[in-house]
């Protein structure tokens, strides 16, 4: 008996080996720790935000942690490390830092991804919440990986050099602190990052991290959800969200124009006919929607029941006094107490008066007085 449970057990696990090898599988990001640990240790190339990257710092745990990436080639370009008098070499107020800073303020590069990095505090340089940045002399020494030869394999690091406007930088693969004047020369820009794992999903087939997304959408008033569309709320996208669509209720329609018909990090409020939103689209970023309210319509001669007084619903009693929805005629408030109509200008509406505008009489102030 023992030996067959162990036969069993031995094919079970040889099945999920199998199933774990096999290729073009997408992993949660943070249940992949050894995967990382060996791509880092093999310098290999991975892709992320359509860039290439060696891993250098594996922090992941099966709940989550990051990995850190240093950029794999040139694509970020050159700079001056601080090119406005008086050429300082604290990296807080650098040229260097400002490039990478703009990647991630809005219509950057790194904008519609900036949720997945993680806030990094750099000390020694005097500088919190740093999405990418530059590595330190200690850290480039403990993580050499190959860069482009188009730059001589020279670009900056942070920390600053031997004279108050001299930075530290990279020459081939040697650390070279005795550094260069900060203005002078245009070095490889060469930005690290850390990146949360929760927030990407990881291809072991492409070596590709991919940001998930959500869509989250708040409906106005008088609409409902169709039962066979999306939900409102979406987690976890990394393609095309599923459509959500909403059809106004029963003698409402949406609004001809709207602010909130547009296209916004991807997701696209459309107003697709009198009655229907559609909410479709690949998010670029984290997304919240607004639907409007739908409002009566006035072409439905249904309309005017929303308004009859004499219906129980749309009553409400407050003491002896009963009130109900007003229109208005000639400048003067009225209630509909009749609905004879069929379209907005087609049948007829009876109306009364909703106040004392019309002032006070006698019913017959003439002899020989008559009821």
């Amino acid at each position: 008996m023992k030996k067959k449970w162990r036969q069993l057990m031995g094919i079970l696990l040889s099945l999920a080996l199998i199933l774990g090898l096999m290729p073009g599988m997408s992993l949660t990001a943070y249940a992949a720790t050894e995967t990382y640990t060996n791509l880092m240790n093999n310098k290999t190339v991975v892709k992320f935000n359509n860039h290439d990257w060696y891993i250098i710092a594996d922090d992941s745990t099966t709940m989550g942690g990051t990995v850190t990436l240093l950029a794999a080639d040139t694509s970020f370009g050159t700079s001056a490390f601080d090119s406005t008098s008086p050429f300082s070499n604290a990296y807080s107020n650098s040229t260097v830092k400002g490039v990478l800073d703009a990647l991630t303020a809005e219509g950057g590069a790194f904008a519609s991804v900036k949720d997945a990095i993680a806030d990094t505090d750099l000390s020694d340089v005097g500088v919190t919440g740093a999405k990418l940045y530059l590595l330190s002399t200690s850290e480039a020494g403990q993580h050499k990986c190959p860069f482009g030869e188009e730059y001589f394999d020279h670009w900056w690091l942070r920390s600053p050099g031997r004279n108050y406007n001299e930075a530290a930088f990279v020459d081939l693969d040697n650390v070279d602190a005795n550094s260069d004047p900060v203005w002078t020369v245009d070095y490889g820009v060469r930005p690290a990052l850390k990146l949360n794992l929760p927030s990407v999903i990881f291809s072991s087939e492409t070596n590709t991290f991919t940001v998930l997304h959500s869509v989250t959408i708040t409906p106005g008033s008088n609409m409902t959800k169709t039962t066979d569309s999306g939900a409102a709320t979406q987690t976890g996208v990394t393609g095309a969200m599923t459509d959500v669509v909403y059809t106004a209720d029963e003698g409402y329609k949406f609004p001809e124009t709207s602010e909130a018909y547009t296209t916004k990090n991807g997701i696209t409020v459309a107003r697709t006919s009198d009655t229907v939103i559609t909410v479709s689209g690949t998010p670029t970023a984290d997304v919240e929607i607004t639907i409007p309210d739908a409002d009566i319509d006035t072409m439905s001669g249904d309309a005017y029941a929303a308004y009859n007084v004499t219906t129980d619903d749309n009553k409400t009693k407050s003491g002896d006094a009963l009130t109900a929805l007003q229109v208005t005629f000639h400048g003067m408030p009225w209630y509909i107490i009749s609905d004879n109509s069929t379209a907005v200008d087609a049948g007829t509406v009876t109306l009364l008066a909703a106040d004392t505008g019309f002032g006070l009489s006698k019913f017959d102030s003439t002899d020989p007085y008559s009821n």
